[in-house]
């Protein structure tokens, strides 16, 4: 419930920015430089797209973009139709959120009988998804704010160098970064920045590809496995098992994780982990 509020107030914090920019009349200056040059959209997709840092650096920049606007005022046509798009957006991540989207449910492997085993391949290879998940959610927020700016900066050139003709689509608040937030599901884990989203980003950011690339070398370096896997409940009237086990890393390290896999009706497996 936390997660979806939170994703309830990114977006409203984004329309609310959109509609405070257009009001004023805050745009793009033309022949004008800066990071914080910018169309009343892009802040708002920025926002959108990375709240911890945009919504912050809207409000301090605030007066001085209403000061340059009274000198620069630029009219934006299509207001409505673009508020549209941020609260078709919304509804996405909503959606989301509320039908709890995860690793869980999309890596799932066939089953033909009715069985399912804490050791079986496909179960393991689930949970260690979700394990490196996890970890990649937990290390983001550090590297995001220490690259948060060169992240704005290539997402603004981005848009900037947009072609025309993907420009003229209303509903995508000239940008295409619209359709990859419109393709991605909210995980909940991380409203500022869900995981999937930031895969998404790292297409049109090199920096963002750099830190998905850094973490992911760094989980590789600790030779994730899970060892002394032991069975803690069995419900085979629910196909369902629970268990029990360690993840060992790199040293001699461990932690303990408790997992479940069951046989969904479709016959395929659904795993689900708690983290000790």
């Amino acid at each position: 419930m936390l997660n979806l509020i939170i994703t309830i107030v990114v977006i409203i914090s984004s329309i609310w920015v959109y509609l405070d920019a257009t009001k004023n009349k805050i745009g793009k200056i033309k022949d004008e430089k800066g990071l914080f040059n910018m169309s009343a959209g892009a802040w708002a997709l920025v926002t959108l797209l990375l709240w911890i840092v945009g919504m912050p650096a809207y409000l301090i920049k605030r007066k001085s973009l209403i000061e340059k606007a009274e000198d620069h005022p630029v009219e934006t046509s299509g207001r409505v139709i673009k508020i549209l798009g941020l609260l078709l957006i919304g509804i996405l991540m909503i959606i989301g959120q509320l039908s709890k989207i995860d690793v869980n449910d999309i890596n799932i492997s066939s089953k033909e009988n009715n069985e399912v085993s804490c050791t079986d391949h496909n179960v393991q290879e689930l949970v260690m998804d979700i394990i490196q998940e996890e970890i990649i959610k937990n290390m983001l927020p550090q590297f995001i704010m220490a690259n948060s700016m060169n992240i704005l900066n290539e997402l603004n050139n981005y848009l900037e160098n947009l072609p025309e003709s993907e420009k003229s689509n209303p509903l995508v608040d000239n940008n295409s970064i619209t359709y990859l937030l419109m393709a991605a599901s909210s995980n909940g884990e991380n409203v500022n920045m869900p995981m999937d989203e930031f895969i998404k980003i790292t297409k049109v950011s090199n920096t963002a590809k750099e830190i998905y690339d850094k973490i992911q070398q760094e989980i590789n370096n600790t030779n994730l496995s899970l060892t002394g896997i032991r069975i803690l409940k069995k419900e085979p009237e629910l196909k369902k098992i629970t268990c029990a086990a360690d993840v060992s890393m790199e040293g001699g390290r461990s932690f303990p994780i408790n997992y479940s896999a069951q046989i969904t009706e479709d016959d395929r497996i659904y795993v689900e982990a708690l983290f000790q």
